[in-house]
């Protein structure tokens, strides 16, 4: 009898259970249903204008919606002065992450029962994407997909059941193919809803509703994730990392860490399309502009030429990214076409060239450039005044008429490489009896190296500069006396050219450079100090960047072939950087004195005790004089005593970029370029626990 209870107890608890699973399935879903396979970019149209895409988002968060390296940020004093810039504080109380954060709690705390929302929908990978409609892009349509725990499809389906009553906050469900739309209340827009296994798709749009299921049927065909732009973009990192050694590879990843390129943010912007829905005209950088930077930089590059862009991008220890992108070619001017047409380089010429670089330099960059086109255009940028005073020299001395000539010897003189780098000036003072005269400005010690083509060329260049010192501005410490001198470093000849406009050290060095191959190299540099440096570090291979490990392993990381690079070491030129904030400082100091109240106050103040009878502001002609150099005296004593007080302020704020910049431990920027496509790479690395020290 008592088995036969258990048996019929154990019969009703199982049919139980199948009726509960039954009902769970009909009015929810399978719980055995399974997963989506395949990348969520195989449910977005390949047309699309725009696409985001996170595979990890849960971990970007610790909790929601404060960013999980939120606290190291905040604790390094380079995170400290970004936060302080006025435009970031401006964001973050526009932002209002206090405000978020305490909405989300008191909405949680509403749940029955403890809910994480990126555990429930769209923290284990997470899409968007949508077309432009028009130039609010408010009105865009969009598309979120994202994937869901058994809790976000639970969520979803009793949406979707009716079971939730939404009527309270003025918010209507009604059903359409494949899922249903809630409309009213809050929401600006009726939002359509559908599920596929554990993806839920949440649109403006119930055609990109639609898609979404055509493209689950047909296994991601004419998806975007199966697109041209998205693959290719693909492949080319992974070639990218291939063309890497082994070990250079495991060097970069010891030091700086790396992901895999499927497990990475990814976005991607249709630039034409933006550009026509917001009605965008006009050129930028604008090649007509009186700056002279904007317009040189406006004739060799357009944002409208750009087509799309597709970027990939990591944020372990840093930040990494790679974008590739379409140009137009038909929107190109012919030097455009011309200069993008020039042959890029490998890393072995990035190698050769910073063995020139001692390894503490801070800025290094180096590029193709042709020479002669980008100097006549550079030329064009420069307001006409500017432009005459050079130009005169050039007529007393070659008598050409203008500076193009000129120009055109240079640019046979050189090759189409071009290599420049900056480090601390902090050579001991030049305190000989030829020392070039100079103002007390602080800067960098820098220096640009050009491969010689012509040295027939260069010779006379700089022979007929040497011949005509008068002519260009060049003099000794003493009027009258020249200013050339040379000086011997390591067989190597180091020649100075004096000249006080040069800021901080009066004077330009060069040096040749013999180099491997039978290569030349010329460089010109505002140290002498530091082209003698240049020179042996090139002949030792010792203490050069080349042989430096965090440049060795960026560049070996980076791009097989570019046509420019730039690395970065903010933290290496902390002396100079500070020296100029405290030097500029102290120029700008007397700036911050408001004078239309100060010097009527200090006015008073004299005639009251100096000139008592003399009214203010009609002081007879008798006393004026001496009440000026009263007045006068005053204003210096007051100018000395507040300068202290104000330089302290100017000096935080100076410093504040160079404090910024210097988050990163070190950086790389590598482009390539052709009249069809660009490439663009770039690593910033940022060690914030070494950065708190």
């Amino acid at each position: 009898m008592k088995s036969r209870l258990v048996k019929y107890v154990l019969s009703g608890l199982a049919l139980l259970a199948l009726a509960v699973f039954w009902a769970f399935t009909h009015f929810f879903f399978n719980p055995f249903e399974g997963t989506f396979e395949y990348k969520l970019s195989t449910l977005v149209p390949r047309d699309v204008d725009f696409f985001v895409t996170e595979p990890n988002l849960i971990d970007d968060f610790d909790p929601l919606p404060r960013l999980a390296f939120a606290d190291k940020f905040e604790a390094s004093p380079h995170g400290r002065a970004i936060l302080e810039f006025d435009a970031v504080r401006e964001l973050l109380d526009s932002i209002d992450v206090d405000g978020l954060m305490a909405e989300l709690d008191q909405s949680l705390a509403q749940a029955p029962i403890d809910i994480d929302p990126l555990e429930a929908f769209g923290g284990r990978e997470i899409a968007l994407g949508g077309y432009f409609r028009g130039s609010d892009l408010a009105q865009a349509d969009w598309a979120v997909y994202g994937r869901a725990s058994w809790l976000g499809k639970l969520g979803a389906e009793v949406i979707r059941s009716g079971l939730l009553d939404l009527r309270g906050q003025g918010i209507t469900m009604s059903e359409i193919p494949d899922g249903f739309t809630l409309a009213g209340g809050q929401l600006p827009r009726p939002i359509h809803f559908t599920r596929i296994l554990d993806v839920i798709v949440v649109s403006t749009s119930t055609e990109l509703i639609r898609q979404a299921h055509v493209f689950e049927q047909g296994r991601g065909e004419d998806s975007f994730g199966l697109s041209a732009q998205y693959a290719d973009h693909v492949a080319r990192l992974r070639s990218d990392s291939a063309s890497a050694s082994t070990e250079s590879v495991a060097k970069t990843t010891a030091l700086v860490g790396d992901s895999s390129i499927d497990d990475q943010f990814n976005f991607y912007i249709d630039q034409q399309a933006l550009i026509e829905n917001l009605g965008l005209t006009g050129a930028w950088p604008d090649p007509r502009s009186e700056v002279m930077v904007e317009a040189f930089a406006g004739k060799l590059f357009q944002l409208g030429m750009v087509r799309d862009v597709m970027t990939t991008a990591s944020f372990q220890n840093g930040l990494r990214f790679d974008a590739t992108g379409k140009l137009s070619a038909e929107l190109m001017t012919p030097l455009q076409k011309r200069a993008y047409r020039e042959r890029g380089f490998d890393r072995r010429e990035i190698f050769e060239f910073a063995a020139m670089a001692p390894a503490d330099v801070g800025i290094f960059v180096f590029g193709r450039a042709p020479l002669n086109d980008l100097l006549g255009e550079l030329a064009k940028s420069i307001d006409p005044a500017t432009l005459e005073l050079l130009e005169s020299p050039i007529r007393d001395v070659w008598g050409y008429s203008d500076i193009y000539p000129v120009l055109g010897d240079i640019s046979a003189s050189f090759g189409d490489r071009v290599a420049f780098f900056m480090r601390d000036h902090d050579y001991p003072p030049d305190t000989g009896a030829d020392a070039p005269p100079h103002d007390d400005a602080k800067v960098a010690a820098w220096a640009a190296v050009f491969e010689v083509d012509d040295s027939d060329t260069l010779s006379r260049f700089t022979k007929e500069i040497s011949a005509n010192q008068a002519a260009f501005g060049i003099q000794g410490r003493n009027p009258g006396k020249g200013g050339v001198f040379t000086n011997e470093v390591e067989s190597a000849t180091v020649t100075e050219y004096h000249h006080f406009a040069v800021p901080g050290t009066g004077h330009i060095s060069t040096i040749e450079i013999f180099g491997n191959a039978g290569r030349k190299y010329f460089i010109v540099t505002n140290s002498h100090e530091l082209a003698g440096q240049a020179w042996v570090t090139y002949r030792l291979k010792k203490g050069t960047l080349a042989n430096d490990n965090w440049f060795q392993s960026l560049v070996n990381a980076g791009m097989p072939n570019a046509d420019f690079v730039a690395y970065l070491n903010p933290r290496a030129m902390r002396k100079t950087t500070r020296a100029i904030a405290q030097y500029d400082a102290e120029l700008d100091s007397t700036l911050a004195i408001n004078w239309d109240i100060e010097r009527p106050r200090i006015e008073k103040m004299v005639l009251k005790r100096d000139f008592p009878g003399e009214k203010f502001g009609a002081v007879s002609p008798e006393n004026a004089d001496a009440f000026e150099s009263v007045v006068q005296l005053e204003i210096d004593a007051f100018e000395t005593a507040m300068k202290p007080r104000f330089v302290g302020e100017l000096v935080k704020r100076y410093a504040r970029p160079y404090d910024a910049a210097e988050i990163a431990r070190a950086a790389l920027f590598e482009l390539s370029i052709d009249p069809k496509a660009f490439r663009l790479h770039g690593r910033i690395v940022t060690p914030f626990d070494e950065a708190a020290r």
